[in-house]
């Protein structure tokens, strides 16, 4: 049977899994708003000019451009791309465009390899890959971009007169026919392009229409039963108005249009890119986004606060921490932060900064002028450089180390910080006693620890003695002693990555290749036998490999440890162990399925039969434990003693063990030291002439003298303490080592487990202070024009300024010592700049409507559309902007907008106006409009009656500045709160799931209009999501726990919380059918009856949420 309902499909079956068989997502597709085709190819003029213009200018047309390029190839006109070289062969394959000439030459896989200085990065060559699968778009080379290096205009005054350039006019509303239907101006204005083309505009909205759409619109969920009853019941003219009021005081209206503008913002929880470290502090700045709208901050104040709050002065310490909190906008831009042109890096941060302010607040890609004068827009390289002068004087980053760092400030306020201080001292007090209690504990440990000092000492030298476990790779060769290095990146065969700028800088790594990763090396040795193996890696988080030998695994976990950081500075030795090489050809393998650590070398050192019989290795834990001695404590005296030779202590044992090498081990060793030698003064005294039979019986010495002292250290001599404090000494080898207190005695563990809680709890208990990223002033310079876009080629100096295009704007004067945020912010907000005004009441439309008026918000430039209205845009701007008009108040600019009849139409279609306007941009119905996801998600829960509206705070579980993705690039975020989706972390190159599947855009960019697009990953994520699932099984279970007993009831009360509207009487008798088959088709699987109806009613429950009803807005 088919069930049809309003916007639904769906089939019931005598099984299961048929119930979710129908269109979920189908219907309506000439309704959806796709990405038009100037959107299109204005993304892809971008990406040439952001990626690829850059390394064309800066790599290939050195060689490649003008009257006499090489190989007859110019890649700097029209012609020259579509003639190609000399050989007369296409560049480009258009039917496999990852075979074309161009890319192989980039991937050196034929003869000719470019550049011929040396290969692109991966990044670069993955760039360049994208744009020639994107169609190899190139703006067109007629004019060729003028190469800029000096402040001059390139551009013709005619492109300055632009409509968007313009003052904004504000005409009065025009005279209309039907004016009865005008409420406000902007109908008039609607109203007037309908009768210029003899249509009418749709019949109003119903009532229960109008309150879902406006209720999705402005905070994002659906209207409760409740609301919908008052709202219904309110027969009076204003009931729509009261409920406007309603929501644009509700603090969830923030949190549904603060997303939008985190969308422009390019908001993210971690950096992205080739360093996906946590912003674990990034949250603050979301918050605050939500705060102002909810507080409706003034248009013109939210743009100084992000672009320059840190400059506004103020004494009040909450609203300094606010402004301050806001310039996270500038902070926030993923980042190369291990680009190690440091230069580079720095102008990088700058152009993504121009980027997202001029988008963001301008409607204008500003970023295209980096290279040469922008090839479409009035904007000339001079005016770039201008502005990158102004945010090159601003301090975004607070180091610019290997991996650079953000910069972060903090947001404390006195209060906060006296009770910081206050808790602080009593930290300090239950520190100081944890520490007299651990101190106390560890010297009675250490006195426990002499009468054993033989059996320690004897048992250390045999640990020290054993190969495989110190690593010999810094030490002198013994004699005899075969040793064979290996660079790492020398591997004959494997899919590792060779590295020697950044992490391999001076020394060459290999590192992550494609999984799994490995790397074999074939290696020679002259004789057969045991050889220690020896690896020297960086690794700032643990990354265990397979090693194989001669195509054996040997062992699971080599190269473990944590070394301290990925770079060249955190390289360190460590003995793999001791295993059986054979005469000749062996082969070494590593591999792991996730990432490596950041391998240099090998090396295999032979190693002496008699250490190590056949082959085997003892731990130290093993050793210590069949001893029954403190692991710890071996290992602590182990480390001299491998090094005799280095200890005022143990150098004795280094000569006995060296003169037995030359006389024969049986032979006892008469010890004289060398005069001028460091020996502990009762050392030398006890020693110097007497013989001993081997090291041991030193050892052995050594014990017996300290046994002999008194107890009482004051009968002991100065070098007879000096003696004592090298064994039992703060210092010293018998010095409690970490991890000793399962050694101490009972009443010694109880004090240091009391002392512990205490510490804990004052820890626990400490105020923290916010922390925010923040950017804020740095060296003031202006820049200079940079040639191509390369820092390393410069030309004239540019004084700091704005666009010189919009000329009617007051320009104010830039001080000296300031970099000129604050100036540029107020530049930006002045009521008079064109372009300002346009570009955010644009949006706003475009929010509500699902278009804007331009419907290429980004881009008010000559390749963006034009205005379908552009008297209403100067309307709505004008009356945006002037202080007796809406002033700059977006909430008011909603009402305005919302209270229109335009906004209150219908989605009825007309045929003959489809025919006339089929894409509706004259506004003669309402767009249908797909919910995006994050109000999709928070319909979901909000209909289950499992949302959590808790506000603000973060749901990012990594620390700041830890990587957010592990070895697989997996995602560590946690997804499963059931709060509002605008709190679930932003994981740039890991999105959510569900995110990704409804059209969430690219974090790391300017995000004005999302596409929308009807897949069927997105009807297979409703019917097979386990949070989808849950939400149903809740929604059901809010049925059934219901007073009511009818089934009838329970759905009409279904379709009343999911559509807002009660069922009509055919979808209740065949939801009931539904039911009873469904209940039917799982009696075999499921007998017991009351589990049976859950299971079928969270099935229905979940069919209704498919639909698209329920994902689509009228």
């Amino acid at each position: 049977m088919i069930i049809s309902t309003k916007n639904t499909l769906f089939l019931t079956a005598n099984v299961a899994v048929l119930a979710l068989g129908f269109g979920a997502l189908i219907g309506h597709a000439d309704d959806l708003k796709t990405t038009s085709p100037a959107m299109i190819q204005e993304a892809k003029i971008a990406f040439f000019e952001n990626k690829i213009r850059p390394m064309l200018a800066d790599k290939c047309l050195s060689c490649h451009s003008g009257d006499h390029a090489m190989a007859e190839l110019r890649l700097d006109t029209d012609e020259g791309w579509k003639k190609g070289g000399a050989s007369g062969l296409p560049l480009f394959a258009k039917e496999n465009p990852e075979k074309s000439l161009f890319l192989t030459v980039l991937h050196y896989d034929g003869k000719v390899k470019m550049p011929p200085a040396g290969k692109l990065s991966d990044k670069e060559i993955a760039s360049v890959t994208t744009w020639v699968k994107m169609g190899a778009s190139l703006p067109s080379y007629a004019k060729k971009p003028v190469e800029a290096t000096k402040a001059a205009p390139a551009y013709p005054a005619t492109a300055a007169n632009f409509w968007s350039f313009r003052p904004v006019k504000k005409l009065p509303a025009p005279t209309v026919k039907a004016s009865a239907w005008v409420k406000n101006p902007i109908d008039a204005f609607v109203l007037a392009k309908l009768e210029e083309k003899g249509l009418k505009p749709a019949p109003p909205a119903d009532k229960r229409t109008l309150l879902r759409r406006v209720s999705l619109d402005l905070v994002g969920l659906p209207p409760t039963p409740q609301e919908m009853a008052d709202f219904l019941n309110d027969k009076s003219p204003t009931a729509f108005t009261k409920v406007v009021d309603r929501l644009l005081a509700s603090p969830h209206y923030g949190e549904r249009w603060g997303r939008h503008w985190l969308d422009v913002a390019r908001y993210a929880d971690s950096n992205g890119q080739d360093e996906n470290l946590a912003f674990s502090n990034a949250f603050r700045y979301r918050d605050y986004v939500i705060a102002a709208y909810n507080k409706d901050t003034p248009y013109n104040d939210f743009i100084k606060q992000q672009l320059a709050g840190d400059l506004m002065p103020t004494t009040d310490e909450n609203l300094r921490n606010e402004r301050l909190t806001a310039t996270g906008f500038l902070s926030l831009g993923a980042k190369v932060l291990a680009e190690q042109d440091k230069p580079k890096m720095v102008m990088d941060i700058v152009d993504e900064q121009i980027e997202v302010t001029s988008k963001a607040f301008l409607g204008l890609t500003v970023a295209c002028a980096r290279c040469h004068n922008h090839k479409f827009d009035p904007i000339p390289t001079a005016d770039y450089y201008a502005l990158a002068g102004i945010f090159r004087s601003t301090k975004t980053m607070a180091n610019l180390g290997f991996v650079s760092n953000w910069n972060e400030r903090s947001l404390a306020t006195k209060s906060t910080e006296a009770a910081k201080t206050a808790h602080q001292e009593k930290v300090v007090v239950a520190q100081k006693s944890l520490r007299e209690v651990r101190q106390v504990a560890d010297a009675e440990l250490t006195r426990s620890l002499i009468p054993a000092a033989k059996q320690y000492l004897l048992t250390a030298w045999k640990v020290a003695r054993q190969p495989g476990i110190f690593s010999r790779a810094d030490l002198k060769p013994e004699a005899g002693e075969v040793r064979k290095l290996v660079e790492a990146e020398t591997f004959i065969r494997g899919n590792a990555l060779r590295n020697t700028e950044t992490y391999g800088a001076g020394i060459g790594v290999i590192q992550t290749g494609s999984a799994p990763t490995f790397a074999e090396w074939d290696i020679d040795l002259p004789k057969a036998g045991n050889y220690g193996l020896e690896l020297r890696y960086a690794a700032q988080e643990s990354r265990p490999m397979k090693l194989s030998i001669n195509g054996k695994i040997v062992r699971e976990d080599a190269a473990r440890s944590v070394t301290g950081s990925w770079n060249p500075d955190g390289q360190r030795w460590e003995s793999q162990g001791v295993f059986a090489f054979q005469q000749g050809k062996n082969t070494v393998k590593i591999e792991r399925d996730g990432s490596i650590p950041h391998l240099d070398k090998l090396i295999l050192i032979s190693v002496d039969e008699k250490t190590v019989p056949g082959g085997k290795i003892v731990s130290v834990e093993d050793i210590a434990k069949a001893a029954n001695l403190i692991p710890a404590l071996i290992g602590q005296i182990a480390v001299p003693l491998s090094k005799p030779e280095n200890s005022p202590l143990f150098f004795p044992v280094y000569l006995v063990r060296e003169g037995q090498k030359d006389a024969g081990n049986a032979t006892p060793i008469t010890i004289h030291f060398e005069s001028g030698r460091v020996i502990n003064p009762f050392v030398r005294a006890n020693f110097e002439g007497k013989a001993f039979s081997s090291p041991e019986a030193v050892l052995e010495h050594l014990a017996e003298l300290l046994a002999s002292l008194p107890k009482d250290s004051a009968a002991l001599s100065t070098e007879q303490k000096d003696f004592t404090a090298q064994f039992t000494g703060h210092q010293g080898i018998f010095s409690a080592p970490e991890k000793s207190d399962a050694f101490y005695s009972p009443k010694a563990t109880a004090e240091v487990k009391t002392a512990e809680a205490e510490v804990k709890k004052m820890m626990d208990a400490m105020p923290t202070t916010p922390i925010a990223m923040a950017v804020d002033e740095g060296h003031i310079e202006n820049c200079k024009i940079h040639i191509r876009g390369n820092h390393l080629t410069l030309g004239e100096e540019v004084s700091r300024h704005f666009l010189s295009v919009v000329s009617n704007v007051p320009a104010p004067t830039i001080p000296a010592t300031q970099s000129g945020r604050l100036q540029l912010a107020e530049w930006i907000a002045n009521p008079k700049n064109p372009l300002t005004g346009r570009v955010v009441v644009n949006r706003i439309w475009q929010d509500h409507f699902g278009a804007g008026l331009v419907r290429t918000p980004d881009n008010f430039g000559l390749v963006g559309e034009r205005p379908s209205h552009p008297e209403l845009l100067d309307w709505l701007s004008a009356t945006f902007t002037d202080p007796k008009g809406v002033n700059w108040s977006q909430k008011k600019l909603h009402r305005l907008i919302l209270l229109s009849s335009t906004y209150q139409q219908s989605v009825v279609n007309n045929p003959k106006a489809s025919l006339v306007d089929p894409d509706n941009t004259l506004l003669w119905r309402m767009n249908r409009q797909r919910l995006q996801a994050e109000p999709l998600r928070d319909s979901f829960m909000a209909t289950a009656g499992t949302l959590d509206m808790k506000m603000g705070g973060t749901l990012l579980i990594t620390k700041n500045n830890d990587y957010v993705t592990n070895d697989q690039s997996g995602n560590a975020a946690n997804y499963n709160a059931l709060r509002r989706s605008v709190y679930l972390p932003i994981i740039r190159n890991a999105l959510f799931d569900m995110f990704l599947a409804f059209d969430f855009g690219d974090p790391s960019m300017v995000n004005a209009k999302r596409a929308t697009t009807t897949v069927a990953p997105q009807a297979l994520y409703v019917m097979n999501s386990p949070f989808v699932m849950e939400q149903a099984a809740a929604f059901a279970q809010s049925l059934l726990a219901t007073e009511v007993t009818s089934d009838n009831a329970r759905i009409r009360a279904a379709y009343l919380r999911a559509y807002s509207r009660s069922a009509i009487p055919t979808e209740v008798s065949r939801s009931l059918v539904f039911l009873k088959r469904f209940d039917a088709a799982l009696s075999q699987m499921e007998p017991d009856a009351t589990k049976r109806r859950t299971r079928t009613w969270a099935m229905f429950c979940q069919t209704l949420f498919a639909a698209n009803e329920f994902l689509y807005v009228d």
